[in-house]
This record gives C-alpha cells, sequence and structure tokens, in this order.
C-alpha cells in the first residue's frame, strides 16, 4: 500500500470483481439435446426462478421439448401421397395425435415452471409494458 495522501486517480479507480452464477449440470439422465433444452433454460432469466424442487419438472419438460421436435419433424416429412388409403390416414392422424398430446404436456410444464411470459407479466401492466419506454417496432412496421 502506498504511503501519503491518496491522488484523485486513486480514488476513482476500484478493482473489478466479476461474478458468475454456477448453474446446475444437466442430469445425467437426459440425452444431449434434452440436456441442451436443460442448459438454455437455466442459462435464462427464468432460471433464476426454478429451485431444485422444480427440477424434475425441468426434467421432463426437456424431454418433451426434444420429443415434440422429433415428431414435429415426422409431421413434415409426412408426404401426401402416403395418405391415399385408410391405412396411410389412420398413420397420419395417430402421428397428429400424439405431436398435439407432446406440445400440450410441453406446453403445461412451461406455464407450471413459468417459462412462459404470460405467467411472468403482472396481467395489469401488460398492457403498458410496450407502451413506456419500449425501443421495440411496433408489429406493422415489420420489415422481414
Amino acid at each position: 500500500m502506498k504511503r501519503g495522501k491518496p491522488s484523485a486517480g486513486d480514488k476513482t479507480t476500484k478493482p473489478v470483481v466479476a461474478f458468475t452464477r454456477r448453474l446446475p449440470p444437466a442430469p445425467k439422465e437426459l440425452s444431449s439435446e434434452e440436456a441442451s433444452v436443460w442448459r438454455s433454460v437455466i442459462a435464462s432469466h427464468a432460471g433464476d426462478m426454478i429451485g431444485v424442487e422444480a427440477y424434475p419438472l425441468l426434467i421432463e419438460y426437456s424431454k418433451q421439448v426434444v420429443t415434440a421436435q422429433v415428431l414435429g419433424e415426422q409431421v413434415r416429412r409426412f408426404k401426401p401421397e402416403w395418405a391415399v388409403d385408410e391405412e396411410g390416414l389412420r398413420r397420419w392422424d395417430r402421428l397428429i395425435a400424439m405431436h398435439d398430446r407432446v406440445v400440450s404436456r410441453m406446453a403445461n410444464l412451461a406455464v407450471k415452471l413459468r417459462l412462459t411470459p404470460s405467467t411472468r407479466v403482472d396481467k395489469k401492466r401488460a398492457a403498458t409494458i410496450t407502451s413506456k419506454g419500449s425501443t421495440a417496432d411496433a408489429p406493422w412496421d415489420f420489415t422481414g
């Protein structure tokens, strides 16, 4: 430490301390895709609200997201000519129904984990949030 009266520069200089948040690792039972979903939720602002007691819900949410993606890809790859007979239509219907069930479960878990905007925004303030100091463009100003 220097002796004597501190200079003006010494008074204004402060040490920089970096704080990092330690993120919980994804459970080993998750696949790499599911672990990626886990990490993105935990690393997001919503991750601050998810306590250890809700981890089983987050595990299930991560699985449902990946399952929905897999089923969604199968729906996209389904060719219209495959549905010309009764068996093809039945397969199409079952695939759509499975996808709908998984997306519904995923949405339900997202609400329970408070990941959706509607669960994080106060209903009374929701209408004024965009009008007060928002820098976001209006939807009709979309330049695409």
